[in-house]
């Protein structure tokens, strides 16, 4: 089987750039909801200088899934608490891996989030890496 890689980068200076409007409730993890606003809020809060690294393996044929990895780099003012991304992946399946800053972290993942563990988040640099 022939596949097809392409990378994507894309830098964003301020995370209210991803953000779209809406009172929905999401599941923030152990800590019950939280109103997606206030997810919002809360990650612009406390991340900067985002950087998107994104390799899509396209199959030949249409009807295989894609699949992929991204690698995230950011600043994290505030590493004290969990962090949520927003991943949202085809056919209900979640990520395969998830690596904080080198190291792995339990795959956890409800309702479109992956969760990172704050204690596998610092203040400063951040480095994760997602297989899909």
């Amino acid at each position: 089987m022939h596949l097809k890689d392409i990378k994507i980068r894309i830098n964003i200076h301020s995370t209210n750039q991803l953000v779209m409007g809406g009172d929905v409730d999401v599941q923030a993890g152990k800590t019950g909801f939280i109103r997606k606003a206030d997810l919002a809020r809360d990650r612009s809060a406390r991340v900067r200088n985002l950087s998107v690294d994104v390799r899509l393996r396209i199959p030949e044929r249409p009807h295989e899934p894609i699949g992929g990895e991204t690698t995230l780099r950011f600043e994290l003012g505030d590493g004290t608490t969990a962090l949520l991304l927003d991943f949202a992946p085809a056919h209900g399946q979640g990520p395969q891996a998830v690596v904080v800053n080198d190291t792995p972290v339990p795959l956890e993942w409800h309702s479109g989030h992956t969760i990172l563990p704050a204690p596998s988040l610092r203040e400063g640099e951040n480095a994760v890496h997602v297989r899909f």
